[in-house]
């Protein structure tokens, strides 16, 4: 997806609300902007049930004092915090620290690059719970240099990270895994393409855009 805003939809095709997973948020956003006191929040409809278009619709035709979707890019987590409290059981951050971070009150871990990297593949295996929902944008890998954006990580770094997500998988530990594109934070679509492609041919998926 190149917006991250459907990853909830995403997510809720896969989980149940009855069981306790664990989330991975890697992304240079938190994505987390409070919904708390959102007027429109107990007018959310049954997320595990409604189709994407419906997710995406949502709040449109009604008065926004902000003019965009009421589910967007950068609340879909906070959304999904405080909808689905007793599902998370932990909570793992890795950003660079752009946006509202999630409320206080949510139980989070924040990972900069050095711990995200050395300590990846024993927090994968040691807090995987009921499974694990990893979220990816693609934009986590680059960073912007002057007018351009750059890749951030070696080539050692990218691999580290693909190996420890596909002895999830091979543990059968995943339960769902979402990717965005975000070419805008990423120097454009062939850049954020070519990294996505390589993550995921790595994890034995093929991935090409129409």
């Amino acid at each position: 997806m190149d917006n991250h805003r459907a990853a909830l939809w995403c997510w809720m095709k896969h989980i149940s609300p009855e069981k306790r997973y664990s989330l991975f948020h890697i992304d240079a956003h938190y994505d987390a902007r409070s919904v708390k006191d959102a007027p429109w929040l107990a007018s959310v409809p049954d997320l595990t049930s409604i189709t994407l278009a419906e997710y995406l619709e949502f709040g449109k035709g009604k008065e926004s004092a902000e003019k965009w979707p009421l589910i967007a890019w950068d609340n879909y987590l906070s959304l999904f915090f405080e909808k689905f409290p007793a599902t998370l059981a932990e909570c793992f951050l890795a950003t660079h620290q752009m946006g509202d971070p999630p409320e206080p009150y949510v139980k989070h871990e924040h990972m900069i690059p050095k711990i995200f990297s050395e300590n990846l593949p024993s927090f994968l295996e040691d807090y995987h719970n009921d499974g694990w929902i990893l979220n990816l944008d693609i934009d986590y890998f680059f960073c912007k240099s002057g007018e351009k954006y750059i890749p951030m990580f070696s080539e050692a770094f990218i691999d580290s990270f693909i190996e420890a997500v596909a002895e999830v998988i091979r543990k059968g530990q995943l339960i769902c895994m979402t990717i965005a594109l975000s070419p805008e934070c990423c120097g454009g679509w062939h850049a954020s393409e070519a990294m996505c492609s390589r993550i995921t041919s790595g994890l034995g998926f093929n991935f090409e855009l129409p």
